[in-house]
């Protein structure tokens, strides 16, 4: 069975609609131009070769773990 929902939980919307029906004056809302994030931007020459040399290093850093691993097991 459902019951009816309490009285202060009834009398929230009403008040809520009441308060969004009066006028504002003098607010005008003008659009804003967003900047991209960062992550969205083109990357320079130096970012891009930073990032490959990074990647390189970190191939390199994995390779040379799974090969020190695999002489140990042997």
């Amino acid at each position: 069975m459902v019951e009816p929902l309490a009285e202060e939980v009834i009398a929230e919307p009403v008040v809520a609609e009441a308060v969004a029906e009066q006028p504002v004056e003098g607010i005008v809302v003008q659009p804003q131009e967003t900047e991209a994030p960062e992550e969205d931007a083109p990357l320079s020459d130096e970012e891009l070769e930073a990032q490959a040399l990074a990647a390189e290093a970190a191939e390199e850093a994995a390779g040379s773990g799974a090969g020190a691993r695999g002489r140990g097991a042997a």
